[in-house]
């Protein structure tokens, strides 16, 4: 049969692809290569190729292929590259299914046996048959041989490979074989050399002291080397007589043979190991281990000479061994970074970005330079920041810069010179201690990234921009004295430092370019292997360069090989300028989760890393959210241990690293410094450079610090190991809630508005739970309700029900929203929430005319009452915003607590009652019990003892951080407190007052304190004698309503004399019963004055803080906006603003004024404790921090309301105490009063303060 016929088929036109029209995936193809397109890069007139081959044709031309527009710069096409490689995928997987369905195509064989098998008869077959059975049994040994062949090769193969790795396993062996006896060798020279130099000493000593020669003998035996025997002194070579320990009188010390001297050295070496050299040993053995790959391929790689050459040199090989030996000595040396001192770069905390671009060292070391985003370079002097105890640092010049700065750079001659890059492509020349700028170049196009000054050619300036070129300038010229034209970015250029003709710069083109500037036409080498643009280049020497990139690596390049020789991996950098510094050995690089890594430049793990803490008291809405810190300026001080590094928050640390195992200095007179040396944990390595001494007592105490450390150090690995557990657990916890979102819309029919309405139900649980605790967390995740609610619009449609009750609904989520705003200082959202509420409330008026209509509008008139009564004073950054600051306890305003001999309590339960007739009140809750709910709260935040580590504002630092005390937040060490728990009672009756009072009286533990807060009005009898000082001196009303329906009539002043005492008035008598537990008062009304008398029946701690009774004539109509007294309590500089007129102030004004009351309350804390007639109990209760905030503030009103001129004349203007505070030893303390005029001349307001002088 013919066969039949077959069509053609269309021949394929482009790999394997018929047309564009029948397959889509030709607009993968790469125009140029005609393959699918790797790495796709897009031009900008639209057109996409394979970088290589966009590289290598602009290479040739700077014209696009296709339509031969002038291209200058390519850019990543991301959505391409994931199409592609979604393409990729489905190709491989249409193969593998096209494997498993489709039927192997038939061969010539199987059509002939199909067409012809009609025409074959029995012995055609049978002769077919026994064909193809020979052919089979050949084919079967053809392809047996074969697999032996094959197997016999692998073996082969397997053993000449094992072979030659257990060659090489035996030339290491015999050379570490060979290392452990040159180790050996040095370790008897040196226990010879040590035994030797005691022996002489000893004998040096004893010669001097006038000893005989006998006793001289005979205690070296026994010091040296102490023996069980008496009889084996006899052998080491001591000339003697018959007895065997005593000398001959005219004998001499003997030099020891060698061998017996290594073999005493070995069987006292432990009693000769000092513990801290135990404690060292032990723990750079730790980090050895933890280290232990690394380090053995850079043992080899060292060594490698001596594993190739057959006969190893002598001089080589221990070469190779003492440049390990360095290297692993310099590598453990170092156990961790220390912080020392802490700078701001911010101007304000509030505006813009603060990120640090650069610093920079002068060439001596003795100034360093700060530049960045604010177009400010701040120089500071080095020796003055390590000598500060504050850390307090103003900057010896600052210079204005028109745009924002991106690197600075020194003279490595001049020393007042330096120069700058900024982002309009400007580099300047600047007289750093003038801030005069000496020239100005303006020739690069775009953004200028780096600039460098050559170490041998002076005048020589180099700078790298986004124009890609590196221009070359003298700071003799006007103009660029030559450029090098780069194919893209230049990201950072850096002169050889050994060398006038060599530089090196990173590019966006993933490569380091290494030119001679004598021959500018081609580099001398291009270092490839970087995956993404290369951020910065940085010399350890002539011949070694370390880059960055934003792929996360650093690589070390030689300048006489191209291939890398070593990569860092270890820190995040994706698509941030991190920073990069060296000192030779180590490298310093920032990363995005916020920290400081080090590496050692013969390991690719980091060695040494530093977290920086982001915590930001002050803040506004549009940065509460922002996590995305990282390291952005790193800095290496030259010939120290120390590295100065920036992050993005605008921080700057000062570090140093710590070396392991360190030993204070022995020496006479250790006694005189125990004392100095014990104060702080953080100042040992201090102590170890100053010269002087230390017992046994603090060497015992460095050892536990140690060991300490290493706890820590474990803890926190702990730690980071829970926060990313959590973190997926919240992931988790998001998804649920969306699910059980969608749950109970679609399974179970809820409308949005009743979702809305278990939300806000749960939100308010939150809120009421924090009204208990005091926890801000609680408020925290009330607030995340509230916005969720408002965010997806679950009310939105609560109109269109017509439904009023579901109005008012609404009305009350908003007006408990607004107080959970109040109450977390987001003010901006406030304003907002009320416009929205005024709004709701006049639609809910107009469309259903109801009978609370005026209750609402009285709301929103209390609301917007209690807001402009609380904004006193504002608080105003440099472009004239207001700001909104926080007056909980922080460490900021914590003052320091100096070593009491008395038992600390603690404040463990909190009563505010409030009852003010004519202040502003809001939702149960007036102006006063506001203000002193956040003064008795701690600033939220995730670990208080990290905010010891930082700077939390421009010129302030945390109280007691400057001298290591870390118990002034928390009271002992860096364990987090609790906020005390607390109860908020608006008008109470008296059964709900002692309800509450009794409540928090049962829950105090053995050492807790009860604090009372009344705010409320007086209730006054006029009685000539009192009998009674519990009920003859009044009180103070607690509820107002229940005190006018109970009379029943008028309530004058004539009834106020009869002898009935007022049932809803709190009288002195009724807290007796609470005495029984120390007991911490505090009265604002204008019959504070009847508490002064209280008797202490039971003996406990006791101490009564009462308002001034009158308050001048000025301040009576602003009575509605608070209570002067409580004022002072929750923020004394806006007490001052208040009595002094003052309506605004700026921010730097603000932080002067607080860092002069920090001074103030540190003062007013060193009398305090050293007052003499001072009353036990203050110090009994000046343990917490709480309730030493509040003693020190109310000495702080009591001594400006004896100043100001408004509050001079009567008594009852001033605040008074029980026990009585010694007015001769604090109050009236010279230094308390030359720190209020201090402050009042910062502000201006000196006219208004009288001082003895004045009088």
């Amino acid at each position: 049969m013919a066969s039949a016929k077959r069509k053609r088929p269309l021949p394929l036109v482009l790999n394997c692809v018929s047309g564009s029209f029948e397959d889509k995936n030709n607009d993968f193809l790469c125009p140029i290569c005609f393959e699918i397109i790797e790495e796709a890069n897009v031009t900008k007139c639209g057109h996409t190729f394979c970088f290589k081959c966009i590289s290598m044709s602009l290479e040739r031309s700077n014209r696009c292929p296709k339509c031969n527009f002038v291209v200058e710069q390519v850019f990543p096409n991301f959505l391409l590259n994931e199409l592609i490689t979604k393409h990729h995928k489905l190709v491989l997987q249409k193969k593998i299914d096209a494997g498993k369905n489709n039927p192997r195509e038939m061969t010539d064989l199987q059509e002939l046996l199909i067409t012809k098998s009609d025409q074959l008869d029995l012995s055609d077959v049978n002769l077919l048959l026994d064909s193809l059975a020979q052919r089979k049994i050949l084919l079967e040994a053809s392809c047996k041989e074969i697999e032996n062949d094959l197997l016999k090769d692998f073996l082969l193969q397997v053993r000449n490979h094992k072979q030659e790795q257990l060659d090489q396993l035996t030339r290491e062996i015999r050379l570490i074989d060979e290392d452990c006896r040159r180790v050996d060798d040095l370790i008897a020279n040196e226990a010879l050399n040590k035994l030797n130099a005691t022996i002489n000493n000893a004998a040096a000593n004893a010669d001097n002291s006038g000893n005989n020669a006998d006793s001289t003998g005979s205690a070296l035996e026994r010091d040296v080397w102490p023996s069980p025997e008496p009889s084996s002194s006899s052998g080491l070579g001591v000339s003697g007589g018959g007895g065997g320990s005593s000398a001959s009188s005219g004998s001499t010390v003997p030099c020891l043979d060698s061998s017996a001297a290594f073999n005493r050295h070995s069987l006292s070496a432990s009693d000769m190991k000092q513990p801290w050299l135990q404690s060292s040993l032990s723990s750079r053995r730790k980090k050895m281990h933890f280290h232990f790959e690394d380090l053995e391929d850079c043992y080899f790689t060292t060594r490698a000479k001596s594993l190739v050459l057959s006969s190893s040199d002598d001089d080589t090989s221990v070469d190779g061994l003492q440049e390990f030996s360095g290297t692993l000595n310099k590598f453990t040396s170092f156990s961790s970074l220390r912080p020392l001192a802490t700078l701001s770069y911010a101007s304000d905390l509030f505006t813009g970005s603060s990120i640090v671009s650069s610093i920079e060292f002068d060439k001596d070391g003795e100034y360093f330079a700060i530049a960045g985003v604010t177009k400010k370079i701040k120089v500071f002097e080095y020796a003055t920041v390590v000598k500060d105890t504050l850390d307090i640092h103003y900057p010896i010049n600052e210079m204005e810069c028109t745009s924002k700065i991106s690197c600075v750079s020194w003279s490595s001659y001049y020393k007042s010179m330096m120069a700058s890059s900024d982002y309009e492509g400007t580099v300047t020349i600047w007289d750093a201690f003038t801030g005069q700028k000496m020239r100005t170049f303006q020739e690069h196009e775009k953004r200028c990234w780096s600039v460098d000054f050559n170490r041998v050619d002076t005048k020589l300036v180099a700078s790298g921009s986004d124009d890609a070129k590196v221009k070359l300038w003298s700071a003799n010229m006007e103009n660029s004295v030559t450029s090098l034209e780069a194919k893209a970015n230049v990201c950072s250029v850096k002169f050889n430092p050994c060398s006038r003709y060599h530089l090196a710069f990173g590019s966006a083109d993933h490569c380091v370019h290494y030119y001679d500037l004598r021959n500018t036409k081609n580099p001398l080498m291009v270092f490839k292997g970087h995956k993404k643009a290369v951020s910065y280049v940085k010399f350890l020497n002539k011949e070694e360069i370390v880059s960055a990139s934003t792929d996360s690596q650093l690589k070390l390049w030689s300048t006489v090989k191209t291939p890398s020789i070593r990569s860092f991996k270890g820190h995040i950098n994706e698509k941030n300028f991190v920073g990069l510094a060296t000192d030779g050995d180590f490298i310093a690089c920032g990363s995005e989760n916020n920290a400081l890594f080090v590496y050692y430049k013969g390991l690719s793990k980091q060695v040494l890393t530093f977290w920086f803490d982001s915590v930001r008291v002050f803040d506004k809405d549009k940065r509460e959210d922002d996590t995305s810190d990282f390291v952005s300026a790193v800095c290496w001080r030259s010939g120290s241990n120390c590295v100065v590094a920036a992050n993005s928050q605008g921080t700057i640390k000062r570090a140093r690293r710590r070396r392991n195992g360190r030993r204070q200095k022995p020496g006479g007179g250790g006694g005189r410094q125990t004392g100095h040396l014990i104060s702080a944990v953080n100042r040992l390595d201090n102590c170890y450079d100053s010269r002087g001494s230390l017992t046994d007592d603090i060497t015992s105490q460095s050892h536990h610090q140690q060991r300490r450390m290493a706890v820590m150090s474990e803890i926190e690995e702990q730690e980071r190991k829970i926060v990313n557990e959590f973190c997926h657990f919240l992931e988790k916890s998001k998804q649920l809630f969306n699910g059980l979102r969608q749950v109970l819309d679609a399974k179970y029919g809820l409308k949005r508005w009743q979702i809305g309405e278990i939300a806000s139900k749960i939100g308010q649980l939150y809120y009421h739970y924090y009204l208990r605790t005091s926890e801000t967390n609680y408020l925290n995740e009330a607030f995340s309700f509230y916005s969720a609610i408002r965010a997806r619009g679950y009310y939105s449609k609560a109109a269109k029900e017509e439904r009023a009750d579901l109005m008012v609904k609404k009305l009350r989520y908003f007006a408990r929203f607004i107080v959970v705003c109040l109450l977390l200082k987001k003010m901006k959202l406030v304003r907002d929430l009320v416009r929205e509420l005024a709004k709701q409330i006049e639609d809910y008026t107009v469309t259903y005319d109801p009978d609370d209509q005026l209750e609402w509008s009285l709301v929103l008139s209390e609301i917007k009452s209690f807001i402009e009564a609380d904004n006193i004073v504002t608080v105003v950054d440099m472009d004239n915003i207001p700001l909104i600051i926080s007056h909980r306890l922080s460490p900021m305003n914590t003052p320091p607590l100096e070593k009491l001999a008395t038992t600390h309590l603690t404040l463990q339960e909190i009563l505010i009652v409030g009852n003010c007739s004519d202040q502003v009140k809001f939702s149960e809750l007036t102006l006063d019990m506001f203000r002193m709910l956040q003064a008795l709260e701690r600033e939220p935040q995730e670990d208080i003892a990290q905010m010891y580590d930082i700077s939390p504002a421009p010129g302030r630092m945390p109280f007691g951080a400057e001298n290591g005390d870390h118990r002034g937040v928390g009271g002992s060490g860096s364990v987090k407190r609790d906020n005390p728990h607390k109860y908020l009672l608006y008008k109470p009756t008296f059964s709900q007052f002692f309800v509450f009072l009794a409540s928090g009286f049962k829950e105090l533990p053995a050492n807790g304190v009860l604090l009372l807060y009344l705010s409320a009005d007086g209730c006054f009898v006029n009685r000539q004698h009192t009998d009674d000082v519990g009920y003859d001196y009044g009180g103070v009303i607690t509820n107002t309503k229940l005190r006018e329906s109970g009379a029943g009539g008028d309530h004058s002043a004539n009834k106020r004399n009869m002898m009935v005492k007022d049932m809803h008035c709190l009288y002195p008598g009724d807290l007796y019963p609470f005495l029984r537990r120390p007991l911490f008062l505090i009265v604002d009304s204008d019959n504070s004055t009847a508490f002064q008398h209280i008797p202490r029946f039971f003996g406990q701690p006791l101490v009564v803080l009462m308002s001034p009774e009158e308050s001048p004539p000025p301040f009576h109509d602003q009575q509605h906006k608070g209570s002067l007294f409580t004022l002072f309590l929750h923020c004394p500089l806006t007490a001052i603003c208040l009595i002094s007129n003052i309506i605004e102030l700026s921010i730097q004004l603000w932080e002067k004024g607080q860092q002069q009351i920090d001074r103030f309350m540190a003062e007013a804390g060193r009398l305090l404790v050293r007052a003499r007639s001072l009353d036990p109990a203050y110090l009994q209760f000046y343990g917490d921090d709480f309730l030493r905030l509040q003693i020190l503030r109310f000495i702080f009103c009591s001594v400006v309301m004896k100043m100001h001129r408004l509050f001079k004349g009567r008594r009852t203007y001033s605040p008074k105490c029980h026990p009585p505070i010694p007015e001769n030893e604090i109050t009236d303390a010279p230094s308390l009063r030359r720190l209020i005029l201090e402050t009042a001349v910062i502000l201006d307001i000196r006219s208004l303060f009288n001082d003895v002088e004045d009088e």
